[in-house]
């Protein structure tokens, strides 16, 4: 089995409520750094992505995927990026990265080695082979997700939100209890022991952006 996984795209997903404040206002609402990343000491603001997936299968993000490629992503904010921790999680163990355009956010840690190399790359959770991209899937028999924090500007949230396209997903299967490593529950609510407001599916959260 492959311990990589190819990563075409990227996704920002939100309940719906979030969604309809970004949409309102034409840019993501970004969050503080120093309250989800607290082991680097980084105080900017932030915006999530995690690997874009079937808008069929339950995302444990929200409502509404907002998706990017990697190659425009990567054409705007570069491709430097930072392990900033891993966390085991109901569904699972994730990498998290912050991604910064330049080095001087960070000087005492070093980036990710994002270049193809077989002989030191294997545990690395991104890299680029070519113009494409992979994250690890799996490591040492552990499946592995990817998270990944940008940095951004007032621009850029704009930016990210014009840039993207927003669809409906699955969230239906929010305020379930989570059977071995599945992602059947929801990562705002459910994992901090609160009932998710908006465990709807792919075709009730569409109606309600369309009827919006």
């Amino acid at each position: 089995m492959s311990l990589f996984t190819e990563l075409c795209s990227i996704t920002h997903c939100q309940h719906l409520d979030e969604f309809e404040q970004a949409r309102e206002s034409g840019r993501f609402l970004p969050v503080d750094a120093s309250k989800s990343l607290p082991k680097i000491g980084f105080s900017g603001k932030v915006i999530w992505f995690a690997p874009s997936m079937d808008k069929r299968s339950h995302n444990k993000y929200g409502n509404v995927s907002s998706t990017i490629t990697m190659a425009k992503f990567c054409e705007k904010f570069g491709k430097i990026f930072y392990e900033a921790d891993t966390v085991d999680r109901p569904d699972g163990r994730v990498a998290r990265l912050l991604c910064t355009r330049g080095r001087e956010c960070l000087p005492s840690m070093q980036p990710v080695d994002v270049v193809h190399d077989e002989k030191k790359t294997t545990s690395v959770p991104l890299k680029q082979s070519g113009i494409y991209w992979v994250y690890r899937s799996k490591l040492d028999d552990v499946s592995m997700g990817l998270e990944i924090a940008v940095f951004v500007r007032e621009d850029d949230c704009q930016w990210l939100f014009e840039n993207s396209a927003h669809e409906a997903n699955n969230h239906s299967l929010a305020n379930t209890k989570p059977l071995g490593c599945t992602s059947k529950f929801c990562q705002k609510y459910n994992f901090y022991g609160e009932k998710c407001p908006s465990a709807l599916t792919l075709e009730v959260a569409k109606m309600k952006m369309d009827e919006r």
